[in-house]
């Protein structure tokens, strides 16, 4: 059960219905922001906010190493010593998951 568990959060993690403002319940409680500030232009922040930008994620071909030395926008760990990181640059995003220790 645990191990379905792990991958079931991987799975969600990596897909693009994960938003960081609302992890869901498969993830710790404490990842769910206290308070929550959207800065935007026009109506995105009404039309769906984190949500409708996850809708526009796709794949990429490029080579993620230089990003990945950026500082990640997302850096959260669970209970069993996963670390789960998101990295931006522009319009790319880079998902990673670490197990610690």
């Amino acid at each position: 059960e645990e191990r379905q568990v792990q991958d079931d959060r991987r799975k969600h993690f990596f897909s693009k219905d994960f938003v960081t403002s609302v992890p869901g319940p498969l993830f710790p409680s404490s990842w769910k922001p206290t308070f929550s500030m959207h800065f935007a232009r026009g109506s995105s922040v009404a039309a769906g906010g984190d949500a409708a930008r996850s809708r526009q994620l796709e794949e990429s071909a490029l080579d993620p190493s230089e990003l990945l030395k950026q500082k990640p926008v997302f850096d959260r760990s669970t209970e069993d010593r996963v670390r789960f990181r998101i990295y931006r640059r522009g319009t790319l995003e880079v998902r990673t998951t670490q197990e610690e220790g």
